[in-house]
């Protein structure tokens, strides 16, 4: 069953749900938030936009996600890990960088941000979707 039925099947069924996706920036998260926006315009008030903000971002990502709120008439979650910015992190780790053998950076700033912010939306018992754009 795909996401589209899986969301009808709730509505179908008077069913509560939330739905998130998670924005890079990227085309891929663009694509997915998109198509949901096209597919179910109704149901955008259920929606949770997050961004992992590492407080390192350049800025156009910044001005990217203020124009997919304005396209999109939404207000995107900027969820901040709890261990600072990716600058204060590496600090944290005496300088050094991450790399794909040592991602302490991707999880402290983007996972776990992102999963504590999910862990609370389980708690009200709706069903949660998490919408993600990937190629």
């Amino acid at each position: 069953m795909n996401w589209k039925q899986r969301i009808d099947e709730c509505l179908e069924n008077g069913e509560n749900f939330q739905i998130v996706i998670g924005l890079s920036a990227g085309k891929d998260s663009t694509s997915i938030a998109l198509l949901f926006r096209d597919t179910y315009p109704e149901l955008m008030d259920k929606v949770h936009f997050l961004f992992a903000d590492t407080g390192e971002e350049l800025p156009e990502t910044y001005d990217y996600l203020k124009k997919l709120e304005k396209e999109l008439g939404i207000s995107v979650q900027h969820l901040l890990s709890k261990h600072g910015t990716l600058r204060q992190i590496i600090d944290k780790f005496n300088g050094y960088l991450p790399s794909p053998m040592s991602r302490y950076c991707t999880r402290m700033s983007k996972i776990v941000p992102f999963r504590d912010y999910m862990n609370e939306l389980a708690k009200t018992n709706d069903k949660v979707f998490n919408l993600v754009g990937i190629r």
